[in-house]
């Protein structure tokens, strides 16, 4: 197997994927959880979304150039919550920041070929554990593509929150935009997050929820009799 004309990237050791696709045909691949997760700020479960520039750091790892998109997910609760509150090495959450949280759970109801990043045989294609902590997209996202052009449904890798690295995400493929569930994935329950369980989660990794700012009522001075 060759990694086309792509040379490894000298500042992560993260290789291009090959410029062929149809080389990633033996990539491994990753059974589905029974479940998956997802935090939102709205009811809407399902989202997918593209980028215009692939250089950029917004966005997520694994998007996928515009017309198409990505969904992400996660395998427990926990590691939602590293996805989504614990990036940029953030150490104190406001309690304000979990209440304005949904939380989407679907089951698993089909099968799924989803892209193993985090499979031992994936060094084998040039990855290594950057591909799941660098904040430089633009060594990541080109997989994405590769993987989507071959019908992948989507990646499996490691939440870079997650110190141990043992929690699982996933980044589904779609259209951008669409609210559709993932293929294989039935219909979602979502509910607001049970911020009680999340604290907890949060204080089993060292994290401390700061409580919600009290709100003050104020007016004006009662005059003295």
């Amino acid at each position: 197997m060759t990694l086309g004309d792509a040379p490894p990237l000298v500042d992560t050791g993260l290789h291009a994927p090959p410029v062929d696709p149809t080389e990633l045909e033996g990539f491994p691949s990753a059974a589905p959880p029974e479940e998956v997760h997802r935090l939102t700020t709205h009811t809407e479960p399902w989202h997918y979304a593209g980028y215009e520039e692939a250089a950029t750091h917004e966005g997520g790892r694994f998007d996928l150039p515009l017309p198409d998109g990505t969904c992400y997910a996660g395998a427990t609760l926990d590691g939602c919550l590293v996805e989504k509150v614990l990036r940029g090495g953030v150490i104190v959450v406001p309690e304000e920041r979990l209440e304005e949280l949904w939380h989407a759970i679907a089951p698993v109801t089909g099968p799924m070929d989803l892209a193993d990043m985090a499979a031992r045989a994936a060094g084998g294609y040039g990855i290594n554990g950057e591909v799941h902590t660098t904040l430089d997209y633009s060594q990541t996202r080109p997989w994405a593509e590769k993987f989507f052009l071959i019908d992948r449904n989507g990646i499996r890798y490691k939440a870079r929150g997650d110190a141990a690295q043992e929690e699982v995400s996933i980044a589904f493929f779609g259209e951008n935009g669409d609210h559709s569930a993932p293929p294989g994935v039935g219909d979602a329950v979502v509910t607001q997050l049970n911020v009680t369980v999340a604290k907890y989660l949060l204080r089993g990794r060292g994290i401390r929820v700061i409580p919600a700012a009290t709100k003050v009522l104020t007016g004006p001075v009662p005059a003295k009799p």
